[in-house]
C-alpha cells in the first residue's frame, strides 16, 4: 500500500506539472503533424503486444530465489476522444504464462484477463498519459488493478500509428511493469 501512494502521489505531481506544461501552443508543430490532428477521426483502437515484468514473481518449478519472471501479454484498447487533450476508454488484455508470487502464500497465476477502464491525456501531439483502474481475472483469484503508464505514437498514414509505450500495473498482492509496441488506427 506504500508503493502505490508513492507512485500515486508522484503521478499526481508529474501530471499536473506536465498538464500546464502543454497546455502552451508550440509553434514549431509540422504541417502533417496538424494535419494528422485534425484529420484522424475521435475514435482509436489499438492491438498491442508486451513483455510484462513481474518483479516478485517465480515461472513455476523455477527456484525461488530467481529475479522475477518475464511473460508475453496481447492487449486491445478502444479510446474515445471527448476533447483536444482527453480521451477515455477500455483496456483488454490477456498475459500468458504461468507463474506464482511466493511472498504472498504462493499465490499462483495462470493466462490473466485483465479489463480496464481508464482516460488518456495528451502532453504533446505524439505522445500521452493514461491511468485505468479495472480488475485481473484468474481461475484462482481475482484481484483490483490500477495501471499508470506512457506512449508514444509514431504516426504513419491515414490515422495509422505505431504506439510504443510503458506502463506500472499496481495490484494488491504484487506489481508488473511492462513495455509494448503495437498498431493503431484512428476513424
Amino acid at each position: 500500500m506504500k508503493n502505490f501512494k508513492l507512485v500515486l502521489g508522484v503521478f499526481l505531481i508529474s501530471f499536473n506539472l506536465l498538464a500546464q506544461h502543454s497546455g502552451e501552443k508550440s509553434d514549431d508543430l509540422s504541417q502533417e503533424e496538424i494535419k494528422h490532428e485534425v484529420s484522424h477521426g475521435k475514435n482509436l483502437i489499438v492491438l498491442d503486444y508486451g513483455f510484462d515484468h513481474i518483479r516478485e514473481g517465480v515461472k513455476i518449478g523455477d527456484d525461488i530465489e530467481e529475479d522475477g519472471h518475464w511473460v508475453s501479454s496481447i492487449g486491445i484498447n478502444y479510446l474515445r476522444e471527448i476533447s483536444e487533450k482527453w480521451e477515455v476508454g477500455v483496456m483488454l488484455d490477456f498475459q500468458f504464462g504461468h507463474y506464482i508470487i511466493p511472498h504472498k502464500d504462493n499465490l499462483e497465476r495462470e493466462d490473466v484477463f485483465i479489463a480496464l477502464t481508464g482516460a488518456s491525456y495528451k502532453l504533446f501531439p505524439k505522445w500521452a498519459v493514461f491511468a485505468a483502474a479495472g480488475v485481473e481475472f484468474e481461475k484462482s483469484e481475482n484481484l483490483g488493478v490500477i495501471r499508470v503508464g506512457t506512449d508514444y505514437s509514431f504516426h504513419i498514414i491515414d490515422g495509422w500509428a505505431i504506439p510504443v509505450g510503458f506502463f506500472w500495473d499496481i495490484k494488491k498482492d504484487y506489481n508488473v511493469y511492462a513495455f509494448l509496441v503495437g498498431i493503431a488506427k484512428h476513424f
